[in-house]
């Protein structure tokens, strides 16, 4: 089999396509907090995700296009080539507020025992669409204390998608 023209995780990460971001949140529980990834000019393909709880488990649910007002904490995201200086068109904030609406296009449990971490990882790709803003709605579905953290992945500006 022959694969012309295809970049590998490697060549994109060479090549200045690869981005990757991580957050910690701490629940007190039963809360609900919220990560927006705010899409520009240019294709956004999310390739990978983690999410990991330190002890009760989660909800994430991906909603796409929700009327809401923009978050204003940036969470940063780093071109996974360090050499390089390039820096992603997709914002991503932890704050928005005022959502409601939209798409739900995903939907995924991280399951734990009370007391017991869990995590989910996911490579699903997704190719969001341009110039529109996502919500990751994360719900804590105990009343405990918990902390999780996550990742993402994501390229944009790669030659196949343009």
């Amino acid at each position: 089999m022959t694969y012309f023209n295809r970049l590998d995780d490697r060549e994109l990460a060479i090549n200045g396509f690869s981005y990757s971001l991580s957050f910690t949140l701490s629940f007190l529980g039963n809360e609900t907090k919220y990560l927006q990834v705010k899409t520009g000019a240019v294709s956004c393909w999310i390739s990978d995700y983690q999410l990991a709880s330190s002890a009760e488990p989660l909800r994430l649910t991906a909603i796409e296009s929700p009327t809401l007002t923009n978050g204003t904490t940036a969470v940063t995201s780093f071109c996974t080539n360090r050499q390089r200086a390039n820096t992603a068109t997709t914002l991503f904030y932890s704050n928005p507020t005022s959502i409601s609406g939209g798409t739900i296009i995903h939907r995924e449990i991280c399951t734990a025992g009370k007391g017991a971490g869990a995590s989910l990882t996911d490579s699903h790709n997704w190719i969001l669409k341009k110039n529109t803003s996502y919500v990751w709605k994360i719900e804590q579905l105990t009343n405990q204390v918990t902390e999780v953290a996550g990742e993402l992945l994501f390229r944009e500006n790669y030659p196949s998608a343009q």
